[in-house]
């Protein structure tokens, strides 16, 4: 079966908003089959956290949903669609 993916890499150096926005998007798309947040290794001085969400064959309206979701300041975000032809 194929699937599409949509995979988003947060990064924050504030763990707590880091994850607070998780929640958030974990909220926004809780209809749809979602693997995550997963923690990713800590790197570098200053520290960066960073998470991955991934998404199971994504709806339209949940790739509106989160372009549209407002995030703290100093949460960067990542989108990556694949999509299994």
């Amino acid at each position: 079966m194929k699937q599409n993916t949509l995979k988003l890499r947060l990064k924050s150096l504030d763990c707590k908003m880091l994850d607070q926005s998780c929640e958030r998007i974990v909220i926004a798309a809780k209809m749809t089959k979602i693997i995550g947040p997963i923690v990713l290794p800590v790197i570098g001085e200053p520290r960066v956290y960073k998470r991955m969400i991934e998404f199971i064959n994504p709806a339209s309206s949940l790739i509106e949903k989160l372009m549209h979701l407002e995030l703290p300041y100093g949460v960067e975000i990542a989108i990556k669609q694949d999509s299994a032809d």
